[in-house]
């Protein structure tokens, strides 16, 4: 599991390094060698390069709403995380809100289910039966449907309320219980790391392509000042 944390906060650092040394870089570039650069062509009686002028003019809008909605979606997932490791530690559920979040609702569905079969657990511990156990751990958690996990299944699909209430009906719901406890540590590790795998895919490409654009449109004016001359 420290693994996992490891990997996703290590991956979501590098990024906010990178966005925080681009829009330095970006700032200072606008302000201080943009305008020597267009005196310099305007001199020549010609303009900067289309592309630059896009980054810089024109464009600019869209791309800092890009920008932005990079920093934006980084901001979250590092809010996510540290708020997803305070709740772990705190061994408290999330809000059922999150899990109808994109990207991020899987795992906070799948860490209330990690919580839900814990805390069934430890109430078994003191000799409660696993069925009076999981309806009293599952009001204290905002996990829709644990309140009819006993009903029949309405599909053949596999699945954890599912399971349990084919268990219950079969009067294994003890070994049910012990087995899907250990299997919901797994999924939301599973879930984290798929979080991490597709937010990283989508924030990647969003900076690099961002950092590609800025760079080519900073280096284009003096690749260009010769054919200006």
């Amino acid at each position: 599991m420290f693994a996992v944390w490891s990997e996703f906060a290590g991956f979501l650092t590098y990024l906010c390094a990178v966005l925080a040394v681009l829009v330095v870089l970006v700032i200072m570039y606008g302000l201080f060698v943009l305008p020597h650069f267009r005196g310099l062509y305007s001199q020549f009686g010609t303009s900067l390069p289309r592309f630059t002028s896009v980054m810089f003019g024109g464009g600019a809008p869209l791309f800092t709403l890009l920008l932005l909605s990079a920093a934006g979606l980084l901001a979250f997932l590092c809010w996510f995380v540290f708020h997803l490791r305070r709740k772990l530690r705190q061994y408290a559920p999330m809000p059922a809100g999150y899990s109808k979040l994109p990207l991020v609702g899987p795992v906070a569905l799948a860490y209330n289910q990690y919580l839900w079969l814990s805390y069934a657990a430890l109430l078994r511990a003191t000799g409660m039966s696993a069925a009076e156990a999981l309806r009293i751990a599952g009001g204290r958690l905002p996990l829709i449907g644990v309140d009819r996990w006993e009903a029949m299944p309405k599909s053949s699909e596999p699945g954890l309320l599912n399971d349990l209430s084919l268990a219950f009906r079969l009067g294994r719901l003890d070994d049910e219980a012990q087995f899907q406890q250990e299997a919901t540590v797994d999924s939301f590790l599973a879930a984290l790391h798929r979080c991490r795998r597709r937010s990283r895919l989508v924030l990647t490409i969003c900076v690099y392509y961002l950092v590609a654009s800025y760079v080519a449109a900073m280096y284009l004016p003096i690749f260009s000042l010769g054919s200006a001359l």
